[in-house]
């Protein structure tokens, strides 16, 4: 099994690092920056006890191993495990025909193209991929001009998900920067396997909607 490092900042970094270690395809995971609590000692380990990684978490310069990021890198690793990766792999899967889009914070814009998000997000307006919305949740989906395959959660759960999941598709033998839609059936199944739920609808048809 491979180790796993996860540089901590905020709440939803320690969420990471414990999502990561409870996935049976990944070992114990070292958590840096925080002390891990008593009760995740199973899980989650200090960093220091995983000297030599095989895969890092939010890197950091110095740190060895390949990378799992929220966006860009120059490091061999997975990029893009983000809402925005999602919102990409998704689109990967209906072939490459759909718009990707997902929500950023920001105030809702009053005009656009509309992304009809379910709730509790609901119908916003867009200019770009990256969807303002101002709700303590978030979208990532897929939209075709009749239908669309969307995630709605929690805004911090949605980005603690998608990070966690591109560890478990980062294979040793990458060898530069790869985005999670490269492996796009790989990561929307890693995304689930963390709790995501997905739901298709034909927009034509409000009421239709199914798992993916």
């Amino acid at each position: 099994m491979v180790t796993v490092v996860t540089r901590v900042r905020t709440d939803a970094d320690a969420r990471v690092a414990w999502a990561v270690g409870s996935h049976p395809s990944v070992g114990k995971t070292g958590m840096l920056g925080r002390k891990p609590p008593p009760s995740w000692r199973d899980v989650v380990v200090p960093a220091a006890a995983l000297p030599a990684p095989d895969i890092v978490v939010d890197p950091d310069p110095t740190d060895p191993g390949l990378v799992v990021t929220r966006g860009p890198s120059d490091r061999p690793g997975i990029t893009f495990a983000s809402p925005e990766g999602l919102a990409r792999a998704l689109t990967a899967r209906l072939g490459g025909s759909a718009t990707p889009s997902w929500t950023v914070p920001g105030a809702p814009l009053r005009a656009g193209e509309s992304r009809p998000f379910p709730e509790p997000v609901g119908h916003l307006w867009a200019d770009d991929e990256a969807v303002p919305c101002d709700s303590q949740f978030a979208a990532a989906g897929a939209f075709t001009t009749d239908h669309m395959v969307v995630t709605v959660d929690d805004r911090d759960f949605l980005d603690t998900v998608c990070l966690a999941a591109g560890v478990v598709v980062c294979s040793l033998d990458i060898s530069s920067p790869t985005p999670v839609w490269e492996y796009a059936d790989r990561y929307v199944e890693a995304c689930e396997s963390l709790g995501l739920v997905f739901a298709e609808a034909d927009l034509d048809d409000p009421a239709s909607s199914g798992g993916l």
